[in-house]
């Protein structure tokens, strides 16, 4: 069946859909072409994923741009605080080194967040002016959710994968903990 959309819709569609080929610098047309999004909005979408939970908030995100190489965080050794009571310099205080430059490779692998909204439901929803927010909102805070769930469930990346096999998304990216085991 098909469903045409009501022209007020469709007119709130054609303009969510020019912004979002403004902020990627593409003509309208552009959008249903394969293109790289601008750095500019990833990172805001980044941004509204990382800050949409408590745990997220707390997680170390650096984007990079190569598929492989080396990890760029530095890592502590260990805890650095120490006393010295000494008030007649004969105990010197030994300093430290307080960082690990141990090198550590890392691997990016595809994961997509594919999502759509029928016209009836757009149709639905286009007595709230507010939609398009409240959407990229819960987008954001799903992916959030999804990576928490790969990073304590993840084993292995799947080329394709089966999520009624893996309900916990085990087999979409390597997680934290399987990181740990090896």
């Amino acid at each position: 069946m098909n469903y045409a959309l009501s022209a007020s819709t469709r007119s709130q569609l054609d303009l969510y859909m020019a912004h979002q080929a403004s902020l990627n610098g593409l003509p309208v047309t552009g959008l249903a072409k394969n293109f790289a999004v601008d750095p500019a909005v990833q990172q805001r979408l980044e941004n509204a994923m990382k800050n949409s939970t408590e745990l997220t908030q707390k997680i170390n995100i650096i984007g990079v741009t190569d598929q492989e190489g080396e990890k760029v965080l530095i890592d502590t050794t260990g805890p650095i605080a120490r006393t010295n009571s000494s008030s007649d310099g004969t105990k010197r205080r030994n300093p430290i080194t307080p960082y690990d430059l141990a090198a550590r490779r890392y691997r990016c692998e595809q994961v997509n967040y594919d999502t759509y909204i029928s016209y009836a439901q757009l149709d639905a929803w286009n007595a709230h002016p507010d939609f398009a927010t409240r959407i990229s909102k819960q987008i954001a805070l799903q992916i959030a959710l999804d990576r928490i769930m790969i990073g304590f469930n993840g084993t292995n990346h799947a080329l394709i994968s089966d999520f009624a096999a893996n309900p916990r998304l085990q087999d979409v990216n390597t997680g934290w903990i399987e990181h740990i085991r090896k």
